[in-house]
């Protein structure tokens, strides 16, 4: 981030001043006749919302492009502090995938990774440590070769972890049920419903600890420890939604 004024106070009459943010497209809308807005999520300023004005215009057409979901772009922005809402002077890309744009599987799995990104974060509320994972994370899944179809599953266990709420990996002996109240591994069935048996509570450790272990998870564990997760999330982030890009992920592994 870096402020094009010598003096950040130097505001012009509208109370705001150019800044460059580096940012990961979380949600775009179109507006009005040619406009977009888009949410942006940020090192420096968290969630941000900008307005690209003219964006469906023949000179506009390469921002639009520029900014799809999932996209770690770096824009100019008229940076007015405290406001809801900033324009956009300029933009480009900060990361350029290789594979995602063009592999329809991976671009459904970061579809999924940003919409379960945005919805847990404007939730639990958002840190520096957040930008830093999904844009890793971005990159990881474009240069993924194999495991693919547990990538999901690893990236909202990722996600969890950078919000507070991760599974303790370590609490993980033969025979122990996963209690998912408390995210951790226990000798015994709790008595709550919320818990996975001795059977998927392993295949979720190999997930989930990255044993890389695939071939003794199948395609119906792999559905239904997916399908935990979000449980997972529900119990610990309130009025969590669960992505409704879930349902894509699920047809395209299912037939997979």
């Amino acid at each position: 981030m870096k402020f094009y004024s010598e003096n950040v106070n130097d505001f012009n009459k509208y109370g705001q001043m150019l800044l460059e943010v580096q940012g990961i497209v979380l949600r775009r809308t179109k507006y009005g006749e040619g406009s977009l807005i888009a949410d942006l999520l940020t090192k420096e300023h968290g969630l941000v919302t900008i307005i690209a004005q003219g964006i469906q215009s023949k000179s506009g057409r390469a921002k639009d492009a520029l900014l799809q979901v999932g996209a770690v772009i770096e824009a100019v922005l008229y940076f007015k502090p405290g406001g809801n809402m900033h324009r956009m002077k300029s933009v480009h890309p900060a990361l350029r995938l290789s594979d995602i744009p063009f592999n329809f599987i991976k671009g459904s799995i970061l579809l999924f990774s940003i919409e379960l990104s945005r919805n847990a974060l404007l939730k639990s509320g958002i840190d520096k440590q957040h930008f830093d994972l999904l844009k890793k994370q971005i990159l990881l899944l474009d240069q993924l070769e194999k495991g693919l179809s547990f990538f999901p599953i690893q990236f909202t266990l990722r996600l969890a972890q950078s919000l507070g709420f991760g599974i303790d990996w370590d609490s993980y002996h033969e025979g122990s049920f996963l209690d998912l109240q408390a995210g951790t591994f226990i000798s015994n069935i709790p008595a709550h419903p919320n818990y996975l048996s001795q059977y998927y509570a392993y295949r979720y450790y190999l997930l989930g600890a990255r044993k890389d272990n695939y071939q003794k998870v199948t395609k119906k564990d792999r559905q239904y420890l997916l399908d935990q997760s979000m449980v997972f999330y529900k119990l610990h982030i309130d009025q969590f939604r669960i992505p409704n890009s879930l349902d894509i992920l699920t047809t395209i592994f299912n037939d997979s």
